[in-house]
């Protein structure tokens, strides 16, 4: 279980860097004058439909996704449409944004409950620690309170990495982010280099997008199969955690587990072969 950056070819990195991106919207509304628009179906709408509103407020080219569309001759912007463009978003406004997420260390949290709590506790202790550390979540996103509201628990792709060159830029060392488990599913964090990942537990919720409890636990794991990841912090006082400590070892990987002892956690170290370190 690896993540899972986009094989090679999958994007024509040489078109997009033809086009000249400076700056990338998702949202029409947001579009300013020498943007590149960011059109693709999402779970409500379809970005492609704003297109031409795009343009008309500055957009000066177009990034699409190709399946199911024909792009409109009379549209006469710079454009190139890019095959499941919602998978490859994130690294594309990576790329644009000079991969800030290498400049940071970046802590991903991802569970049912606990992911504002953790993710504000651990932005506090490195901060404390002399860290500077941005939060992004739930509550907010910035480098210190009061913090700045946001519409999503995880935002889309383009705005997260455009924000995280602004805490790059403003001097934050680190950020911890709330990463949800519609989020990982749809790919809203690609693109980002995570370097530690915790995961706090896993109950009935969100079941209406998932469907099945399999499906929601496997958008979590998805956090842990990042590449980058060098850290993976598990609580092992939940079932779902002692089989994803059990599963995620690799070279390269420090798997850290937590709990309250007994029964659970030392199934888990056996699960893990020895291989997670506990502090209960």
């Amino acid at each position: 279980m690896r993540r899972r950056h986009a094989p090679a070819g999958a994007v024509d990195w040489k078109a997009v860097d033809a086009l000249g991106i400076t700056r990338l919207a998702c949202d029409s509304r947001a579009v300013g004058s020498g943007d590149t628009f960011v059109a693709y179906p999402g779970s409500t709408r379809d970005g492609r439909a704003y297109i031409t509103d795009a343009i008309a407020h500055g957009a000066v080219s177009v990034l699409w996704e190709r399946k199911g569309f024909k792009w409109d001759a009379r549209s006469a912007v710079s454009n190139l449409a890019v095959p499941n463009l919602c998978r490859h978003v994130g690294e594309i406004a990576s790329r644009v944004y000079s991969q800030p997420s290498r400049r940071l260390w970046v802590v991903g949290v991802t569970g049912t409950n606990g992911k504002t709590t953790c993710s504000q506790w651990v932005a506090q202790a490195l901060s404390a620690a002399g860290r500077r550390c941005a939060v992004l979540g739930t509550l907010g996103y910035g480098l210190r309170p009061p913090l700045r509201p946001m519409a999503n628990t995880t935002p889309d792709a383009v705005w997260l990495h455009s924000q995280l060159a602004e805490f790059a830029r403003r001097g934050a060392q680190a950020v911890s982010m709330e990463a949800s488990s519609i989020g990982l599913d749809q790919d809203r964090v690609a693109g980002v280099e995570f370097d530690v990942a915790l995961f706090t537990n896993l109950s009935r919720d969100h079941l209406e997008y998932h469907r099945t409890m399999r499906r929601y636990g496997e958008a979590k794991a998805k956090l842990f199969a990042w590449d980058s990841l060098q850290h993976a912090v598990v609580n092992l006082d939940d079932d779902f955690g002692v089989n994803l400590a059990g599963r995620i070892r690799r070279p390269g990987l420090k798997v850290i587990g937590y709990g309250f002892g007994g029964a659970r956690a030392t199934r888990a170290i056996r699960v893990a072969g020895g291989a997670v370190r506990t502090d209960t």
